[in-house]
């Protein structure tokens, strides 16, 4: 792992990723600077689309899905990905987090 420099939450990062419906609008928190974070930059990068690729698809057309990042006390950076779609019960959370878990193959 190596630090990764000047990585960000911004507009023009999420440029090419495109919503796929025109009527869903996506919300970047802008930051006045960068988070350096530490990790593998592919590997980030995936998670980050992946977490953000979900929550436009379980988000419906005329709903909103929120992305933004901060440092917190402890040194470390959250990442917030947030949307107006479906909710998930504690036991759909578990399935969804265990290794090759799936809630619902239908909605994928």
């Amino acid at each position: 792992m190596r630090r990764v420099a000047g990585w960000r939450v911004s507009g023009r990062a999420l440029a090419n990723i495109g919503t796929g419906q025109a009527a869903l609008r996506l919300n970047v928190a802008e930051l006045g600077q960068a988070l350096p974070v530490l990790g593998e930059a592919a590997k980030l990068r995936q998670v980050f689309l992946n977490l953000l690729s979900n929550a436009m698809k379980f988000t419906e057309a005329g709903g909103q899905v929120t992305v933004a990042a901060s440092r917190v006390a402890s040194g470390c950076v959250t990442l917030t990905v947030t949307n107006t779609g479906i909710d998930m019960s504690k036991d759909d959370i578990a399935v969804a987090l265990a290794p090759f878990g799936q809630v619902d193959s239908r909605l994928a």
